[in-house]
């Protein structure tokens, strides 16, 4: 994956991988990984912080959206497709969100 990051940064001249992005999704859940595990106990060696380093890798953890952020997004999708029925090739993350939120208002949880 660092590989993939490397030529992302080339083309964007950016580590920093949208969320939202479905082409790059496994690429974003690879960053979050490595940020997570940096503000753990268990760090990535010293050469791959060194190489991550090197690209220009910001370290921060950023917060998920918020309900209301998400919710925004789905009232964009609807408006935009005129269906909550998402392809998460287009959205994964709001695919996801989405059926989360069927799943807690089958279980009572919404």
């Amino acid at each position: 994956m660092y590989f993939k990051l490397y030529y992302y940064n080339y083309l964007h001249n950016s580590t920093v991988v949208s969320y939202s992005d479905p082409h790059n999704s496994a690429l974003y859940d690879w960053t979050i990984q490595q940020k997570q595990a940096f503000h753990s106990e268990e760090k990535q060696s010293t050469l791959q912080i060194m190489l991550l380093d090197e690209l220009g890798f910001d370290w921060t953890l950023v917060e998920p959206p918020s309900w209301d952020e998400m919710f925004a997004q789905l009232v964009d999708y609807h408006s935009k497709f005129g269906s909550t029925l998402l392809n998460k090739r287009i959205n994964r993350n709001l695919a996801q969100w989405t059926r989360t939120q069927r799943k807690n208002y089958a279980w009572g949880e919404l």
